[in-house]
This record gives C-alpha cells, structure tokens and sequence, in this order.
C-alpha cells in the first residue's frame, strides 16, 4: 500500500488535486488547508504538515522534491512521511 503511494507520488499520479484536475475527475482539487492540492504544496508547503515535515529534511535540513522522488534515501524519508500522515 505505501508503495503504490509512493509510485503514484513519484508519477504524478497520486489521488490529490492536480491528478483530479488533469484527468478532468469531478473531484475537490483543493486541499482542506485552501491550497490547489499538487505534491509541491504537500510535501514542502501544506500546514497540515508542518508538525511532520522535519521527516522530509535531508541533512543539510532542506526539503528537496528531486531527492524525494528520485533517490533511495529521499524514497525512504517519503514512505516515512506517508506512513506518519497518511497525505497521499
């Protein structure tokens, strides 16, 4: 389950707004913060979760999507993420 998330995640292809508004999906494309729900609002910006997002932080205490979605230590701070906030 959390790899499907984030597959979907490192597609583009996660159940937010973006995807919604893309496929033309009648479904909410905000998300509950207000935002127009992308995985850049989520992962770096969302307040949401501000609470969990030192998860996402890579040593030099940035927040990087390249590294995320593209590495396998960004992968493993991401299924963390995932798994402590359910956001995908």
């Amino acid at each position: 389950k959390i790899l499907a998330r984030v597959l979907q995640c490192r597609t583009g292809h996660a159940f937010i707004g973006s995807y919604y508004d893309y496929f033309n999906i009648p479904e909410p494309t905000l998300c509950p913060c207000g935002a127009f729900q992308t995985r850049n609002h989520i992962l770096p910006n969302c307040p949401r979760f501000d609470d969990f997002r030192p998860i996402l932080k890579d040593k030099k205490g940035r927040i990087d999507l390249e590294d995320l979605l593209g590495t396998s230590k960004g992968c493993k701070r991401l299924i963390r993420f995932i798994k402590f906030t359910r956001a995908f």
